[in-house]
């Protein structure tokens, strides 16, 4: 029994070890397939983390700037007659730029002269012989038609990006910048750009900048900084002058013939005649060899071109003579082409930004009284240009369509008014048609996919959205019914509110910040836009939703929208009136006064705070007032001296008072960039100039912290600033001034800490 058993027990157990073998094989099997797909998983891995640092990294350069100055770059260089510029490239002032025995190539030259060109041509060259990424090139065009938008910080935003492009490598100081900003939705200040550009300069072993069109822009600060220590050289096109050479206006008109008609084309000795004719004529200005060659293209005749040849305008007064000539072929064609030219030109002359093909396709098709747009209307291209004299030119890479020279554009601004006198009221009759066509009357959807579409097929909506109120200023009257039509409609005004908030623009996915609407009204729009006459028109009739005192979704009213965006006129008008709370808090506790002060316009801080019924000391849901609101500012350059005293010096506001985060004004100040207002705080008696705020920071310990040098100098200068103390981490001023790498102020800021006894 007991050996039956044991047997039975054997059998068992080998049955087991055989099917713990089997697993044992399967589980080897197993390991040596996931060992096999390790190699995959790990490369699956790497290429999401690459694709999340490309991402990363495509979202940084596009917050440092939106600029794209390589598409200009070949649409340059794509209108380049080949051979030309050549003299630049063999003179030895561009072989001692290239080669580090001049820093600095200065290229003026008059109007026309063709520096763009020879700017662009000299980054072509530097592009095709430069292979080594620890050599940067970077480069700027200035735009007569974007001057507002291209300052010192956007012009050397511009720079960082291009060379971070060539070596992404480097971008450990900007992405320090963009953590310090992004967050708050601040800009960089010209010194914070600068700083992060010289760290980034440190990875190069040589970096060449071109920048074009100096003498549209006026400053070069910030540029010359550049040259020391990091192996810059710059050549700015504003000494070697630029001039277009006999030989290249030869060539250049050599390959404008094939353009002219077949009397030309059929004669060898006509064309001698004009090539020496206008190269005589141009005296050294590439663009009016340009206008004299379109000047031919209407000439059918020999006797024609000979007579106009004799003509060709030449001296000091020679391109408003070209103009001048141009604008008589203009009108001297069939009244349809003349008018499609003239409405062409207007629009790109007044247009507050460059504008693309179909956007002013777009705008070409739209009559007063359109409820859709009818795209039989579209105007061709080609005639667009051809009818225009040669006066205009579209880009190629970038599809704007502009004026072929700024100095174009000046005579424009001589002549328009008299040329075309209902400009601005046909421009805005235009742009208010577009905003209330039918498909806006929905309002805007919060399906992002939908609002996409409708924002895809109507171009022009951007344009016409951010800049109507800029042409309809001077014809508010003459237009009041049509913008009322717009203005008065809750639906139409939603895209106006939409297109000018931050949430269309927003870096994170529009899936987690939706398009929503803030159910803002057609006064708060004309409040914020400063349309005076606008406003009145809209406060006439009665109604909840054109009321003067309406609040939208965030509590804020038409006042509050006014004096947050500068608008003193109709703060004045809206403050007067009797159904106006010039008082009113919005859902965050915050006053007009409060939201101007931030904003640090002086005159509308005095307007209100002067007010008995506005409460100067007023505090927010975080405990701020209107003073620590102005002393930090919304931004560099923004804040009008004065500001902080303004509010300070009533007997109504206390100085010294902190907000939930224990903060001051002096706090704010320390900051900012307003060395003024931080004189006038840290001397009066009643602030406490080491007052710490819940964080256990002090004024001077902030400015450290924000590196800001003549702050901390400031502080320096007062005797009882105590340059000892530690914030709740034990850190003191001098440790933020080491983090910062601000030796300077380190150092200052050592000469008064107590010697250890």
């Amino acid at each position: 029994m007991a050996t039956n058993v044991h047997n039975k027990l054997s059998l068992a157990i080998k049955d087991c070890l055989a099917e713990l073998h089997r697993s044992n094989e399967e589980l080897k099997d197993d390991m040596n397939a996931v060992r096999s797909t390790i190699p995959a998983i790990q490369d699956g891995i790497n290429k999401i983390k690459l694709g999340h640092d490309i991402e990363q990294n495509d979202k940084l350069l596009a917050w440092i700037s939106s600029s794209d100055f390589p598409s200009q770059l070949s649409d340059i260089i794509a209108r380049r007659q080949a051979g030309t510029g050549q003299w630049f490239l063999e003179s030895p002032e561009f072989n001692n730029w290239i080669s580090g025995r001049e820093k600095t190539l200065f290229c003026p030259g008059i109007p026309g002269a063709g520096k763009t060109m020879i700017s662009a041509i000299a980054v072509d060259h530097l592009h095709k012989t430069i292979h080594d990424h620890c050599i940067g090139v970077a480069y700027v065009f200035c735009n007569y038609k974007v001057q507002s938008e291209q300052n010192t910080v956007s012009l050397l935003s511009s720079i960082l990006k291009q060379l971070l492009q060539t070596q992404p490598a480097a971008t450990e100081a900007a992405k320090s910048l963009y953590e310090l900003h992004s967050f708050r939705k601040t800009m960089a200040s010209v010194d914070e750009v600068l700083n992060t550009l010289k760290l980034t300069l440190k990875n190069f072993s040589t970096v060449y900048i071109v920048v074009d069109a100096l003498d549209e822009r006026h400053t070069i600060d910030g540029y010359v900084a550049l040259h020391s220590g990091h192996g810059g050289r710059i050549q700015i096109s504003a000494k070697l002058e630029v001039r277009a050479s006999p030989q290249d206006v030869t060539k250049f008109v050599k390959g404008q013939i094939p353009r002219l008609h077949r009397c030309v084309k059929n004669d060898n000795d006509l064309q001698g005649e004009i090539e020496e004719q206008i190269v005589k004529a141009v005296d050294g200005m590439f663009l009016l060899a340009r206008l004299h060659v379109d000047s031919l293209l209407d000439k059918t005749t020999k006797s024609k071109v000979r007579s106009m040849l004799k003509r060709l305008s030449s001296g000091e007064e020679a391109l408003n003579k070209a103009y001048d000539n141009a604008i008589k072929r203009i009108e001297a064609q069939p009244e349809g082409c003349s008018e499609l030219a003239k409405r062409v030109l207007t629009w790109i002359s007044y247009a507050e930004r460059p504008l693309t093909i179909e956007e002013l396709r777009h705008a070409l098709a739209v009559n007063p009284g359109d409820n859709d747009l009818d795209r039989d209307y579209f105007e061709d291209m080609e005639d667009i240009v051809s009818f225009c004299a040669g006066l205009v030119t579209v880009d190629d890479k970038s599809n704007i369509v502009r004026l072929v020279h700024y100095t174009t554009q000046e005579y424009f601004l001589r002549i328009r008014q008299d040329w075309n006198p209902t400009a601005q009221e046909d421009i805005t009759t235009t742009c208010l048609t577009y905003l209330a066509f039918e498909p806006f009357k929905t309002g805007v959807s919060s399906d992002i996919e939908k609002l996409d579409d409708i924002l895809d097929r109507y171009i022009l909506f951007d344009y016409a959205c951010q800049h109507w109120a800029h042409h309809a200023m001077p014809v508010q009257e003459e237009l009041l019914d049509l913008a009322l039509v717009l203005l008065k409609d809750i639906e139409l005004v939603s895209y106006l509110v939409y297109s000018a908030s931050d949430l269309r623009d927003n870096v994170l996915s529009p899936t987690i910040f939706p398009p929503h609407r803030i159910n803002a009204t057609g006064v708060h729009i004309a409040a914020k836009l400063g349309l005076q006459y606008l406003l009145r028109g809209l406060l006439i009739g009665p109604g909840e939703i054109n009321g003067a005192d309406v609040k939208d979704d965030f509590g804020r009213t038409p006042l509050s929208w006014a004096a947050l965006h500068r608008q003193e006129e109709a703060v004045m008008l809206l403050v007067e009136r009797a159904d106006v709370n010039a008082d009113s808090k919005d859902k965050y506790g915050r006053t007009p006064l409060s939201r101007t002060a931030e904003r640090g316009h002086a005159s509308i801080v005095k307007l209100l705070a002067e007010r008995d019924d506005v409460d100067a000391d007023s505090k927010d849901n975080g405990g701020q007032t209107p003073s620590s609101w102005a002393g930090g500012g919304y931004g560099p350059g923004i804040i009008e001296p004065g500001v902080v005293e303004l509010l300070v010096y009533r007997e109504d506001v206390e100085a010294d008072s902190k907000d939930d985060k224990g903060q001051t004004p002096l706090s704010y100040v320390a900051t900012a960039l307003d060395e003024e207002s931080l004189i006038l705080l840290k001397e009066r008696v009643d602030v406490d100039i080491n007052s710490k705020d819940n964080m256990g920071l002090t004024p001077l310990m902030r400015a450290a912290k924000r590196g800001r040098q003549r702050n901390i100098e400031a502080f320096m200068m007062q005797e009882n600033v105590d340059v000892n103390l530690r914030d709740n981490d034990g850190h003191t001023a001098l440790w933020w001034a080491e983090y910062k790498k601000s030796d300077k102020a380190a150092e200052r800021i050592k000469s008064k800490i107590s010697p250890i006894e």
